[in-house]
């Protein structure tokens, strides 16, 4: 037994001894092919136009190619980081997308168009591999061995893109971004050209650090100068290398180095002009040109059909607002409430802050306005009247019977000599339009429009349009409320004088018929107080007549 107690502790100890050395040798094995571990090379073809990086979990770069260094512009032994490389990518926030999941998308890379696709590489730690293929050698269209499939597919693109929305600014919005996409440019302006203006009105889009910034609008200025109006004119498309050196500029200033240009003709008729810059020199070759003409077409189809959808959907804003108009005056009878609803359904058609009426009163030959007066302060409104003295300037102008438009109504020689320039500087009056309101050819007044919510500017001719219509039928409702009015008043006026007669045969005394003929004629012109003073022959005075007086207090 005591043999057997001293060997189970020395066969313990043999057993954790091998343990030991079977799992040391264990690990040595495992240790040794990592020590041994290099990083993976990656050769480059002589064939592929691709170009390659590899990114590590995290973004950081593994590998970038020699090709892929080119189109970034760096030199052999020149650092990187993903930050740096999205600096030269226009809209870096694609690449970035791009970089950070499987996907694929056209970007700008220092100028050149480039489709970048990821793939992720699976692993412990899955890396994500970039390739980068350059455009140029697919985008001309006149090449007939290119790449028909893919010509057809950008266009198919561009197509369904821009058709997305019949709304304008939606449409020019899509064609800079998706043009943006196509042909690298640092500034971006589709012109389209405004009829009534005889003018082609800029919208531009412009390349920034985080991508690409659209702003549209009525812009001021063009980046391009007289470059536009040489497409507009020659109606053929125009590329300039160097822009400082062509003779088309006239020693203009033009902030870009590289331009390209042409005209949108849809019907035959030109509806635009699609212009790209680069500050760079020699930047926009063929292939450039042949892609912005093959969707130039596209382009100002959608455009035509934008504008035209925008004509229609003003005219049926204005036709339902006429309705209104006459709908909503329909039962008014009463003069106050007639202006308020006139002013409400007028409001609507015009982008204006000011909106109200001035009727002219041809016995007392008044101008005034009337509340409510959209716009207006009440105290504003209360003071705003002038006389109209025979012979006059104000009458001459009352008697044409002409449209005052003007831009600013504190300076207008018209609205001087009308005696209104106090009260349009009082309520710093600008750009307003007086529009006559003429019924039966009897002048009723002026309907009042005025300061454009967008800012000062004139009234155009399509604005006019609209304000004359509405004129006319505001002074036809006016006149019918008028006659109203008139008709009633006269019948108010023949019960009055029916009473004071019916008074005058009946048995009651005189001063009974005095005092209820006061109370009558009272109420026919709505007097706060009244009287009658009986003539005394012998004396040859006039004396009151204590029972006719009406509101009088008998304190006086």
């Amino acid at each position: 037994m005591d043999n057997i107690s001293l060997l189970v502790p020395v066969v313990g100890l043999i057993v954790v001894t091998i343990t030991f050395v079977t799992l040391r040798m264990m690990l040595r094995s495992q240790t040794a092919p990592q020590a041994n571990f290099t990083a993976p090379t990656f050769p480059e073809s002589t064939q592929s136009n691709d170009a390659v990086l590899i990114l590590q979990p995290g973004g950081r770069v593994e590998y970038l190619s020699n090709r892929a260094r080119s189109f970034f512009g760096l030199r052999e032994n020149e650092p990187y980081d993903l930050e740096r490389l999205a600096r030269y990518v226009r809209p870096s926030d694609d690449f970035l997308d791009v970089c950070s999941a499987p996907n694929s998308k056209r970007v700008s890379i220092s100028g050149r168009l480039v489709e970048i696709t990821s793939y992720e590489v699976p692993g412990t730690y899955p890396m994500m591999l970039v390739a980068l293929r350059g455009k140029e050698g697919i985008a001309s269209v006149e090449q007939s061995n290119g790449d028909s499939s893919e010509i057809l597919e950008l266009a198919t693109e561009f197509s369904q893109s821009i058709a997305a929305s019949l709304d304008l600014t939606t449409t020019v919005n899509s064609i800079l971004n998706n043009v943006g996409k196509l042909v690298p440019s640092d500034v971006l302006e589709l012109k389209i050209w405004d009829a009534e203006r005889k003018a082609l009105i800029p919208h531009r889009s412009r390349l920034t650090t985080t991508g690409r910034l659209s702003t549209t609008g009525s812009l001021a200025k063009t980046q391009f100068g007289s470059l536009t109006q040489h497409v507009a004119d020659k109606k053929s498309p125009l590329m300039i290398e160097n822009v400082q050196q062509s003779e088309l500029i006239n020693g203009e200033l033009i902030s870009v180095q590289s331009y390209l240009g042409i005209p949108l003709m849809a019907g035959g008729e030109l509806v635009g002009t699609l212009e790209a810059g680069q500050l760079s020199t020699g930047a926009f070759g063929q292939h450039d040109l042949d892609l912005l003409v093959l969707i130039s077409g596209q382009a100002a189809v959608a455009i035509r059909n934008a504008k035209l959808y925008e004509d229609e959907q003003r005219r049926r804003a204005e036709l339902i607002g006429l309705a209104n108009l006459n709908q909503s005056i329909g039962s008014v009878r009463d003069m106050q409430d007639m202006f308020t609803r006139l002013v409400e359904s007028i409001l609507p058609l015009f982008q204006t802050e000011i909106v109200g009426f001035l009727l002219y009163d041809d016995d007392k030959r008044t101008l005034e306005g009337k509340n409510p007066f959209h716009g207006l302060p009440t105290q504003v409104v209360e003071i705003y009247r002038t006389s109209i003295l025979p012979e006059s300037p104000a009458e001459k102008i009352i008697n044409s019977r002409e449209p005052i438009i003007t831009k600013n109504a504190m300076t207008d020689e018209s609205w001087r000599d009308l005696g209104l320039a106090d009260v349009a500087t009082a309520a710093s009056l600008r750009d307003n339009a007086l529009i006559p309101l003429l019924s039966s050819g009897h002048m009723l007044g002026y309907l009042q429009i005025g300061h454009h919510t967008r800012g000062a500017a004139i009234f155009n001719q399509e604005e006019i349009r609209l304000m004359n219509i509405v004129a006319s039928q505001a002074a036809a409702i006016i006149e019918n409320v008028l006659l109203v009015q008139q008709a009633r008043a006269r019948a108010l006026r023949a019960d009055a004088l029916r009473r004071i007669a019916s008074l005058s045969a009946s048995s009651a005394t005189l001063e009974e018929i005095l005092k209820y003929s006061m109370q009558e004629i009272a109420r026919l012109f709505q007097a706060d107080m009244g009287a009658i003073f009986l003539l005394d022959e012998t004396r040859g005075v006039l004396s009151l007549n204590r029972e006719s007086t009406y509101g009088v207090s008998e304190e006086i």
